[in-house]
C-alpha cells in the first residue's frame, strides 16, 4: 500500500489538485475531509474540467475501498476481475490509509515480498 496518495479537499479548485497531483507523480488523488475521511476520488476525466472548476463538482462520489485486513490475493482478485488499477485502502471509520495498486500487489505476490497472515495466505495490503 503507498501511503503517499495525494489528497485534496472539496473546496479545492481542479487546477491546483492537477499541478499538485501530477507533480508528485500520480494520476490520481483522493478527496478528504480535514480527517481524511474518504469523500470521493479525481481521475480520467476529471483532469481536463476547467482549472477553476471546485473538485466537488467532479469528483467520483463514494469510491471504492478496502480495509487494511484484506487478504492480498483476494483483494487482487477483484481488482484483476474488475480490471481497476488499485484501490483506496480506508479504515473502518472511513479514513484514507493509502492506495493499492494492482501491480504492486501482484509483483508482492509474486516475489514472497511481504509477511503473512496466516501460513497459506498472502499479507494484507497494509503489509506491502
Amino acid at each position: 500500500m503507498r501511503r503517499d496518495v495525494p489528497t485534496c479537499s472539496i473546496d479545492d479548485r481542479i487546477g491546483e489538485v492537477r499541478e499538485e497531483t501530477q507533480a508528485l507523480g500520480w494520476d490520481i488523488c483522493a478527496v478528504v475531509t480535514d480527517k481524511r475521511i474518504v469523500l470521493g476520488l479525481l481521475y480520467g476525466n476529471a483532469w481536463d474540467a476547467d482549472p477553476d472548476t471546485p473538485v466537488e463538482e467532479i469528483m467520483s462520489n463514494g469510491p471504492p475501498t478496502t480495509r487494511p485486513n484484506t487478504f492480498l490475493d483476494d483483494m487482487i482478485g477483484r481488482l484483476q476481475k474488475r480490471h481497476l488499477p488499485g484501490i483506496l485502502v480506508s479504515r473502518s471509520d472511513g479514513a484514507l490509509m493509502g492506495y493499492l495498486w494492482r501491480s504492486d500487489g501482484e509483483t508482492a505476490m509474486a516475489t514472497g515480498n511481504c509477511t503473512h497472515t496466516w501460513t497459506d495466505r498472502p499479507c494484507s495490503p497494509s503489509e506491502i
